[in-house]
């Protein structure tokens, strides 16, 4: 199985102590997407920080 933290991870997000606490696939995957935002960022060298002047 490919990207199985990811599957650990939305797992995670949808039950707790054996309930389920979230069904919404957008408030799901939005964690997930943020991460990816920055492994892509971290490989391509692009800063995802604050922009200090």
């Amino acid at each position: 199985m490919f990207h199985l933290e990811k599957a650990h991870f939305m797992l995670e997000e949808m039950v707790m102590k054996g309930y389920v606490v979230e069904t919404s696939k957008s408030y799901i995957l939005a964690p997930i997407q943020l991460v990816d935002k920055g492994a892509y960022a971290m490989q391509n060298g692009v800063s995802m920080g604050p922009r200090h002047c």
